[in-house]
């Protein structure tokens, strides 16, 4: 049978805790069974949401009623997606689901789960929560270990670790690390019985799932679980034949008479019970949020209204998602946001456009038309339609849904665009149909975009940089790229307030489009907007890191305060605004590692939202110009240590200079003076605290693979001119060492002496925090060296000394970027980057460092050492003697005595009471003096003070 069917979104379960559903069943209300969805998990949740659709509405017009829902915490559902108990809560919306649909006439109830919604499905039927259903699962995970694994291993490789985040995240998802655990130890019970097993071919002959299926079980080997779950491309794939063959086995599944918790008669009347109005949250002063679900528009967009009850509406927020995120993953933020800002005479508006979500229907062979001019027209529609002054509305939105919540406010009016992760800034967008991806090379059948440039993407990047920029202005405004200039001059001639809050990956595409170039252009015509830049150490354009996000959530609330203020409504009491401060890195050895503990540590701080800058190795022009000139450089006399300084500060100061010509950065920290050489005057603009570990007149003598000569007194010098007035430049300076504070404070330098402080740069180590490791005195010693250059750090002379002296007696682990051969007793590890958390469990199975660099000044390795209660060798140069002290904490040798260092080694090597001192004592050192979160503190107050100081002088 097939007839006609009717879908409906609705609030559910208890008023405290409402979850959303979407109920579809057979319009004449004549049901064979009932059908609950579980979906799956994170950006899974997103990528089946389509496909799960089209599987409802088939059964629909089947003659079963179906509900889809989010569970707590997802979604539109409310909840806490951190929840400690978050599991049982799933869980439990299962169980509210189940009796929600029966209560409505649906006495056989199918619990249907897609991927991890299968493990939740089948945990809440072995505790006992749901009872009496029949169980069938869609390619279900052979375990929620693997399930977790593959997510968590797919958000590295996207954005990278996040070592502030609270819980554990993967793509579109953020759990608790208490559920995390519990979804890692999710296994399939054997106690419940499988009716239908719907799975991969693999996976069907593995005993993990083979102990699922009994005599009853109906099997179904999936042909498309790939492209369904995890598509290759933005598209997301609706499996028509796997969907084919699960209607028909739940079908027959439903017409089974012979199980005893299946009823006698198969049709029953179905009664909706729909509820359109959730509590979702309270205000400090107690008044209720509530949010409203209605249609929106002649085409009956889907819209979810939040606002305080009672409360006249004066202003709107209006959320606009991705095209397929309505609000699940990283727009699971624009629900949060919403129920956040709620009140005070803001009501906020969120809604489906066609093709995601609820909107639209899902035909057969059709994808979801991205950019269509049906969406693009249904959210201008919409801004109308809500019936509130121009002036009163904000439009927000994320990629695909910044550009329609640009292009809505130009056609439609809105007082304010805030506008995350725009890449696509032309006008004339094409939709993205089917013809259009074939036209651009995509394989519809594997959505595997196209590995070869066209001739026209070629020519771009040369046209970029060779055409005047009006003219290359013009190529955007008429559809043939990217460039941000017409979008931007046309919200500002509608008068509609804009910012842009771009990730790095975005603002990088930004500024290669010559977004800069525009923005001086309307600033000179009264442009009030701006661009705000998320700081986020590998990009994250999705806003999948829960860092980013909170950023992305921070920034809404502070427009959403501005638009009232516009609007002469209240104001909740805010905390002082922190200090937003630009971390400009030199990022050079240590010095990345040092910025990687800074993000860990000031990302827990309220006071201060610091952004990081970067410095870039240099292109093949910069290696030409640093490269060393025969014969004069075995004199020293060629200047190139100045000249490749020179090299990265160019590219450096250029991108500051950028930067702080956006406005929003209250100070700057450098990190060290060598990234800005040159960059005196842009200093002086804005408060400025530099940290260093030396000077370059000190540089001079410790230069890799440079032997100092009669010359080097008069070469070193030539320096002195770029290097002094950027020192003279800072509001305080904080050198890592007393050596170097001498030197600031010299004739040379002559920096005042109260403009200088000795702070020692801390790190951050999780031993810090949880406490030593247990190393056994018994166990056969193991040797560890951490240096990016054998040669140079003093690796080479190391493994010498190890073949020569200690290969029977010891391990070593050399962790470098070298290529060396693996030996007996000899372990190698060459892909540890700055802020891997490799770097401790390296630390912790071993039980001696040795790091006989001699060019290095304050060496963090041998503080990471220390802190996981190490004893160290190290060459006694810099401020290793402040580090390592001597015969304490470990010993002190010249790190090019070969000798020496073995010596030192045989010391440590035949005494495991000793080690185990040493290691103590520099663990105690490391805590009391070198703990980045000392240092931070103390680099926060210089920030602080500079800026106070600053303020001091304009009111002076």
């Amino acid at each position: 049978m097939t007839g006609a069917s009717t879908s409906q979104a609705t609030w559910f379960g208890p008023g405290d805790a409402s979850l959303f559903g979407v109920l579809e069943y057979p319009t004449d209300r004549r049901i064979r069974a009932g059908v609950v969805v579980v979906a799956s998990l994170g950006i899974e949740q997103v990528t089946t949401y389509r496909g799960a659709r089209a599987l409802t509405g088939r059964l629909a017009r089947e003659g079963f009623a179906t509900l889809r829902y989010d569970h707590p915490g997802t979604g539109s559902s409310t909840g806490d997606q951190l929840s400690d108990t978050a599991w049982d809560e799933w869980r439990d919306g299962l169980a509210t689901a189940v009796e929600f649909l029966r209560n409505q006439g649906a006495s056989h109830v199918i619990v249907l789960g897609i991927r991890a919604g299968a493990l939740i499905a089948a945990s809440a039927i072995a505790s006992g929560a749901v009872t009496g259903t029949s169980l069938a699962l869609w390619d279900p995970p052979l375990t929620g270990r693997r399930f977790l694994r593959e997510q968590t291993a797919k958000y590295r490789l996207i954005v990278g670790e996040d070592p502030t985040d609270p819980g554990v995240s993967v793509p579109g998802g953020h759990f608790s690390v208490a559920t995390a655990k519990q979804i890692k130890s999710a296994a399939w019970p054997t106690e419940v019985g499988v009716d239908l097993l719907a799975a991969r071919s693999d996976d069907l002959s593995t005993p993990t799932l083979g102990q699922l299926t009994g005599p009853d079980t109906r099997t179904v080997k999936l042909a498309q679980c790939e492209l369904f779950v995890a598509p290759l491309a933005f598209i997301h794939h609706v499996p028509e034949p796997d969907i084919d063959l699960l209607v028909n086995h739940l079908s027959a599944l439903a017409d089974r008479t012979d199980l005893p918790h299946l009823p006698a008669d198969s049709y029953s009347d179905f009664v909706p019970d729909i509820r359109l109005t959730a509590v979702v949250g309270h205000r400090p002063d107690g008044s209720v949020i509530e949010e409203e679900l209605s249609t929106l528009t002649p085409s009956g967009l889907p819209l979810v209204t939040t606002r305080v009850r009672g409360e006249p509406t004066r202003g709107g927020v209006v959320f606009q998602s991705t095209a397929n995120e309505p609000s699940w993953g990283p727009t699971r933020a624009w629900v949060e946001a919403a129920r956040e800002n709620a009140g005070n005479g803001l009501a906020c508006f969120r809604f489906d456009k066609t093709g995601g979500g609820e909107a639209g229907a899902v035909v057969p062979g059709e994808i979801a038309v991205l950019y269509s001019h049906a969406s693009r027209e249904e959210a201008v529609n919409a801004l109308h339609a809500l019936g509130l002054p121009r002036r009163a509305l904000m439009v927000v939105g994320l990629c695909s849904g910044a550009w329609m919540s640009a292009e809505s406010a130009i056609r439609a009016g809105a007082g304010t665009a805030l506008l995350f992760g725009m890449i696509q800034w032309s006008r004339v967008r094409e939709p993205v149909t089917k013809e259009f991806l074939l036209r651009h090379g995509y394989d519809l059948e594997n959505q595997i975009p196209p590995a070869t440039e066209s001739g026209t993407s070629r020519l771009k990047p040369l046209a970029r940089r060779l055409l005047p920029y009006p003219a290359w202005r013009e190529l955007g405004r008429r559809g043939f790229t990217q460039v941000p200039g017409p979008l931007l001059s046309d919200l500002h001639s509608a008068g509609v307030r804009t910012v842009v809050a771009l990730t790095p990956e975005d603002d990088d595409h930004f500024t290669i489009q010559r977004g800069d170039a525009e923005l001086r252009r309307l600033r000179r015509r009264g442009f009030d907007g701006r661009i705000e830049r998320i700081p986020s150490p590998q990009g994250d354009h999705n806003l999948y890191r829960p860092d980013t996000r909170r950023s992305a959530v921070r920034l809404i609330r502070q427009e959403a305060d501005t638009l009232r203020a516009r609007l002469g409504l209240r104001i909740e009491d805010q905390p002082v605004r922190p200090l937003r401060a630009l971390f400009v890195n030199e990022n050079i050895g240590g010095h990345a590692t040092v910025h990687h503990a800074l993000r860990r540590v000031l990302a827990a701080r309220p006071d201060i939202e610091a952004e990081f800058l970067d410095a870039h190795g240099p292109g093949l022009p910069g290696r030409l110009l640093r490269a060393p000139i025969p014969g004069l450089a075995r004199l020293d006399l060629d200047l190139q240590p100045l000249r490749g300084q020179l090299v990265h500060s160019w590219s450096v100061t250029k991108r500051v200079r950028r930067r702080l010509r956006r406005g929003d950065i209250d100070a700057v920290h450098l990190y060290t003076q060598n990234c800005m050489l040159g960059g005196a005057r842009i200093l002086k603009s804005v408060p400025t605290v530099i940290t260093t570990d030396s000077t370059g007149l000190r540089n001079a003598y410790s230069i890799p693979y440079r032997t100092p000569s009669r010359f080097t007194p008069l070469s070193s010098r030539a320096i002195l001119p770029f290097e002094r007035p950027v020192l003279h430049a800072a509001h305080h300076i904080l050198a890592n060492a007393a050596p170097v504070v001498d030197s600031l404070t010299s004739p040379d330098y002559s920096v005042p002496p109260e403009s200088v402080s000795l702070l020692r740069m801390g790190i951050w180590s999780p031993h810090l925090i949880a406490g030593l490791p247990d190393r056994p005195e018994d166990r056969r010693p193991t040797i560890v060296f951490l240096g990016t250059s054998m040669e140079r750090k003093g690796g080479s002379l190391l493994l010498d000394v190890w073949r020569n002296s200690f290969r029977e007696r010891a391990d070593l682990l050399l962790v470098t970027l070298d290529p060396v051969p693996e030996e007996p007793g000899l372990q190698v590890v060459n892909d540890l980057t700055p802020g891997d958390d490799r770097l401790w469990d390296l630390l912790a199975g071993s039980d001696i460092m040795c790091f006989p660099s001699t060019i290095d000044q304050a060496p963090n390795v041998v503080l990471e050492a220390s802190a996981a209660g190490l004893p160290v060798i190290a060459h006694p140069g810099g401020a290793v003697p402040e580090m390592v002290r001597d015969g304490i904490s470990g010993l002190l040798v010249d790190g090019a005595d070969r000798d020496a260092v073995a010596s030192a080694l045989d010391t440590l090597v035949s005494a495991p009471a000793l080690r185990r001192r040493m290691g103590e004592a520099g663990f105690a050192h490391v805590r009391d003096n070198y703990s980045m979160v000392h240092s931070a503190d103390r680099l926060v107050r210089a920030l602080q003070e500079a800026t106070a100081t600053r303020i001091t002088e304009s009111i002076s």
